[in-house]
């Protein structure tokens, strides 16, 4: 009906081109022939628009298996998450047919019979083989591809594993309870830094209500002096310019007033590449047990330095390349030096050159971790130049693993040797 009006519309045109029969019979045919090529473009302008939509919402799913088949099961071509289902690669999949276990092939027959009537099935529950011959359940779907003449002559068929299909709701439900019973802090805010989820040590370390946090400003959490550095972060990860953040910051309990000083780690979330994030996850740590150890650990470093000074007898820590870490007073006075010409010296620099050979080789074997001390006469060298003869005794400090850590070296003048006892006495403070 188309092409019939645009022909009488252009009635006008044929008495402009001449009267005789033949030029207006061929006038009529190229009109009939431009509506219908006009048609034709129409319509697969509008197919190939319906094809590519279908792909895009089938064919191009990462989680759905998809394939066009003959009958016979012979695939003719596949996306890629068939692949990665079946485990199977793209040559040993096209013009082959799929694994079929013995157990589904009256299940298979029944679909196919179906396949050739004409009629689509849906989510119909099964079991398949992958080609390593390991069987996993899926849910599979196909409808008829029919030929210009209306007759069947294959199938697009899809495949979903069960396991998939269950396993966003699982992990869901795992994470949520692996999230409220953490004993860390673990927030969920929306882009205005409104908070959206939160876990129960939130309410806690904030003093915040639990049934009423969502909606809370996340500011609202932090110490007042803490609250302006918060705020530079999650502004710099909203703009894109960092992918995450982990400053120290503090929590106020809005009760009792408390602050508690926490590691955050806070990463921007991205529904879609090149748009700003939609939501901003923070997860922290209570690190107040931290700072406690490590004021403890710095008061016995302390103490151990005021016993150190104590003892009567030269003490030099180094580490496994012979470097001078730390000395006492009493090594110090011996050779002449203060402190800061001792530390990050290699303790050869003291040693006679003469005893250096030996020397160097027990020590190495000691720091390979084969000794655990050992004791030589060494000649150490004066600051004035005057040579020194000492006893010393190396010993190698391990670490919890075993391996070798530090060494220390305890020196004695042979004209200056203590009571033995006076030693132990001293020794026995440390621990």
């Amino acid at each position: 009906m188309c092409s019939i009006a645009m022909i009488g519309d252009l009635g006008w045109v044929l008495p402009w081109l001449g009267e005789g029969p033949a030029l207006s019979a061929l006038v009529f045919l190229c009109l009939v022939a431009l509506s219908a090529c006009l048609y034709l473009y129409w319509r697969v302008s509008a197919f190939k628009s319906q094809n590519d939509v279908l792909r895009a919402l089938v064919y191009d799913r990462p989680d759905v298996g998809v394939a066009e088949f003959r009958f016979g099961r012979l695939v003719e071509r596949c996306n890629d998450a068939l692949e990665r289902i079946f485990g199977m690669s793209r040559e040993e999949i096209i013009g082959k047919a799929l694994p079929l276990p013995d157990s589904r092939k009256s299940q298979w027959e029944e679909l196919e019979a179906r396949l050739r009537a004409g009629f689509p099935y849906w989510n119909v529950e099964t079991i398949r083989v992958r080609g390593d011959g390991s069987v996993f359940r899926a849910y599979i779907s196909a409808f008829p591809i029919f030929s210009r003449n209306r007759r069947v002559v294959g199938y697009l068929g899809m495949i979903t594993e069960e396991r998939w299909m269950s396993s966003l709701e699982a992990e869901a439900s795992r994470l949520a309870a692996l999230a409220d019973n953490s004993s860390d802090f673990l927030l969920l805010l929306d882009p205005n830094l409104r908070i959206i989820y939160a876990n129960p040590t939130v309410a806690a370390m904030t003093g915040i209500d639990f049934d009423s946090i969502d909606g809370t400003d996340v500011l609202d959490c932090f110490a007042p002096d803490d609250r302006h550095s918060a705020r530079h972060y999650f502004d710099v990860l909203k703009s894109g310019m960092n992918d995450e953040y982990s400053p120290r910051l503090k929590l106020k309990h809005r009760e009792t007033g408390r602050e508690t000083l926490v590691q955050f780690g806070i990463y921007p979330l991205f529904e879609s590449p090149n748009e700003a994030p939609s939501a901003i996850a923070c997860v922290a740590k209570d690190r107040a047990d931290e700072v406690a150890l490590g004021k403890k650990l710095r008061l016995k470093q302390r103490e151990v330095q005021v016993v150190l000074e104590r003892l009567p007898v030269g003490i030099v820590m180094v580490d496994l390349n012979g470097i001078v870490g730390t000395s006492n007073r009493r090594f110090q006075e011996l050779l002449g030096y203060a402190t800061e010409e001792i530390s990050s010296t290699p303790f050869a620099h003291f040693v006679h050159p003469e005893d250096l050979r030996e020397g160097r080789r027990r020590f190495l074997e000691l720091a390979a971790g084969h000794l655990d001390h050992y004791e030589a006469a060494k000649r150490l060298v004066h600051k004035d130049g005057r040579v020194i003869r000492a006893r010393m005794t190396v010993l190698l400090v391990r670490r919890e693993d075993g391996a070798a850590n530090h060494i220390i070296n305890i020196v004695v003048p042979v004209e200056d040797v203590p009571p033995a006892d006076d030693i132990a006495k001293v020794l026995s403070t440390l621990n």
